[in-house]
């Protein structure tokens, strides 16, 4: 992130995945300087490690990454 100021980080967990820890992802997050925080999104769904198993844990991730993706490729235009 140092080397690319524009970059931006999606980052999709669930809240019960004891591979990638939820709380591990919001205190990392909340450790990081305020203009490194301002670039990560972190968004939790029902579930585990595979959240994408659940419908609507799946259904909510696209709409996530898809309004993600809309708004990292506005920005600067």
């Amino acid at each position: 992130m140092d080397s690319n100021p524009g970059l931006r980080v999606l980052a999709h967990c669930g809240y019960h995945d004891l591979f990638c820890h939820y709380y591990e992802n919001v205190w990392t997050l909340s450790s990081l300087p305020a203009e490194l925080r301002a670039r990560i999104v972190v968004r939790t769904y029902e579930g585990g490690h595979e959240t994408y198993l659940n419908k609507s844990s799946r259904l909510a991730m696209q709409r996530d990454l898809t309004s993600f993706i809309e708004e990292v490729t506005r920005v600067g235009r």
